[in-house]
């Protein structure tokens, strides 16, 4: 690639996840292509020392894998060049990475439920077996808090300040001047994940709807919007009489946490707060917490124009069939619709109001965390490839991911790019949910509550308030306590 990076992608990636918190903000359109022919090529150099050199030995790095979510080892694994524009990409990054270091990276994996017992059962043994671990970021964090992770702040090489860490995850999980798990542009499940609504063309040219591409710039795109965008969308497809997922509808959603929780971080919501002394603390808005609920139960069980599905695909099936106007999914669903043929678009979720100005979106929490075991003998090596990994790809693998798989073979017109650029801009990921698992799940209140069709917030609120409160001050003492 003769121009490895323009400022366009520089500016996205110093602001992907960098809001620690949620401000209103206008939303304005930018030129991206204006911005990139001004600026072609920025190139950013890492500060590993050129002579440093490893004699060839092997850093082993521990990888989640998911066959469910499709994630997993091809984020570093790529035995030879095949012609796939990722594969590849991810193939020149590590022989780069390999030879400048003079290592040999191998990596070995299992599903991700295994992997914090793998970590575990390595550390109690007192051996050696994983340089570095590229843990799901769902159940990894709770490991650090038990101490099974080095502090990256002791960790040689690593460069926090440079623009391939995201630094909001660096900001929202250091406590006691402790960090245990960072995400780079190696890691680029993250990107994957970003929460999104698709939309068919096709169907919203059909029943005469709304340019929606319009109404998101114009800042109307807002849960109120959404549900009267939708409403009475529906066909008995079969004629049997009866609404199932045979037939057509407004809006397609699985019964799935993934799917219904992001409504909370498009929503503006925020569970806890960073203090003046640096420790979070509980902080969720009751007053719009509440509203959240009310109005996304409303458009999932008082809208004709909503179907809930369960598994096996059946939304993504459906969204192919022409079933629906809007699916849930990450980015990375794009590639399950590339031989789709109606057109397709790829847009963020709706707001809470107009008021809230910014768009705003989650992070399913399925994508790689880079963390170093605490009894690790390598961390210098380690901490040099984890690096250099992310240093080149965020010069190489990063751009592929966005310019040529989702910008060029998944988006089908210049708008679509434009919404890439702002749905990634605008995803935040927060303490809480990092270690939602540690701190009695207060990120999983959407779906506990509509996705078991009930919106009784103060019920759940009475009953899980104190509870939270006590586990985030428990989660803290045993971080501040943890010995590394």
């Amino acid at each position: 690639m003769k121009k490895i990076l323009s400022l366009a992608l520089a500016v996205v990636l110093l602001t992907f996840l960098s809001c620690g918190t949620v401000e209103n903000e206008t939303v304005k359109e930018t030129s991206v292509n204006n911005i990139a022919e001004e600026n072609e090529i920025i190139e950013i150099k890492d500060s590993i020392p050129d002579d440093l050199n490893f004699n060839g030995a092997t850093l082993t790095i521990l990888c989640r894998t998911s066959p469910a979510y499709a994630v997993g080892q091809n984020e570093f694994v790529a035995d030879e060049e095949t012609g796939d524009n990722f594969n590849d990409a991810v193939y020149r990054r590590n022989t780069i990475v390999e030879d400048r270091l003079n290592i040999k990276l191998n990596t070995v994996y299992d599903t991700y439920d295994k992997v914090p017992a793998m970590i575990r059962t390595s550390v109690a043994a007192g051996d050696h077996t994983y340089d570095l671990v590229a843990g799901f970021a769902a159940n990894t964090p709770p490991l650090a808090a038990e101490g099974y992770f080095m502090n990256l702040f002791d960790v040689q090489y690593i460069d926090f300040a440079r623009p391939w860490w995201n630094q909001n995850i660096i900001n929202e999980s250091t406590v006691g001047g402790k960090l245990n798990f960072i995400v780079g542009d190696a890691n680029i499940s993250v990107f994957g994940y970003c929460m999104s609504l698709f939309v068919n063309k096709k169907l919203m040219a059909e029943y005469d709807l709304p340019y929606i591409y319009d109404v998101i710039f114009e800042n109307k795109w807002t849960l109120d919007y959404m549900n009267g965008y939708i409403k009475d969308i529906y066909k008995d497809l079969n004629g049997d009489g009866v609404a199932d997922d045979n037939d057509l509808y407004g809006f397609i959603i699985p019964n799935h946490s993934a799917h219904m929780n992001p409504f909370m971080e498009a929503g503006g919501m925020q569970v806890t707060k960073i203090g003046s002394e640096g420790n979070p603390y509980f902080a969720m808005d009751t007053e719009r917490m509440s509203g959240l609920v009310n109005k996304v139960y409303d458009i999932l069980y008082n809208n004709n124009g909503t179907v809930i599905v369960g598994g096996d695909d059946r939304n993504n099936i459906m969204f192919k069939n022409d079933q629906g106007v809007f699916v849930t999914g990450g980015f990375s669903n794009a590639a399950l619709y590339r031989d789709m043929e109606s057109d397709f678009g790829i847009i963020p979720y709706p707001k809470y109001d107009e008021k809230q100005g910014k768009y705003l979106g989650g992070v399913a929490p399925y994508y790689s965390l880079f963390c170093i075991p605490v009894n690790s003998v390598t961390s210098d090596m380690t901490g040099a490839a984890m690096e250099a990994m992310s240093s080149e790809s965020y010069k190489s693998v990063t751009p592929v991911y966005f310019d040529v798989l989702l910008k060029v073979k998944f988006a089908r017109d210049e708008v679509t790019s434009k919404m890439i650029d702002l749905i990634r801009e605008s995803a935040y990921i927060d303490f809480s949910i990092l270690f939602n698992e540690s701190i009695n799940n207060p990120w999983g209140t959407m779906y506990e509550l509509v996705g078991k069709k009930s919106n009784n917030f103060a019920s759940w609120y009475g009953s899980n308030n104190e509870k939270i409160q006590l586990a985030i001050e428990k989660l803290l003492d045993q971080m501040n306590s943890a010995e590394y």
